[in-house]
């Protein structure tokens, strides 16, 4: 059985204060593979996700604020190379992840304990 390993990752960093935030998405995505996706935008407020997206958090959790998220998904392949989903006017940086040989996560979804920021 193989270990889940990271294979790419792909960061935005979105300088233009907007309500449709476009994330890229890692190279190389095949079928079965596990997409995990985070944003944080300078602006508090609900973080939309498209279809076939399934949120982890949703969180302003700290003063400064801004809002955080993550959601996954099983790929298909179909996926292209952006998402863009919808949330409060600001501007936001992004990360996500492809992640391969991890379980079925329509089986045993990606997992949190709390979404947590730091001050250093």
């Amino acid at each position: 059985m193989a270990f889940p390993a990271v294979q790419t990752t792909a960061t935005t960093n979105g300088t233009t204060a907007t309500t449709t935030p476009v994330v890229n998405l890692p190279t190389g995505i095949a079928a079965g593979e596990t997409l995990i996706a985070l944003i944080r935008v300078a602006v508090a407020g609900v973080i939309g996700w498209p279809a076939g997206w399934t949120e982890l958090f949703d969180a302003s959790s700290d003063a400064a604020d801004d809002q955080m998220a993550a959601a996954w998904r099983k790929a298909d392949g179909t996926e292209g190379t952006t998402i863009t989903l919808s949330s409060g006017n600001g501007k936001f940086a992004a990360l996500a992840y492809r992640i391969s040989g991890a379980t079925d996560p329509t089986v045993r979804a990606p997992e949190i304990s709390a979404a947590a920021t730091g001050a250093s």
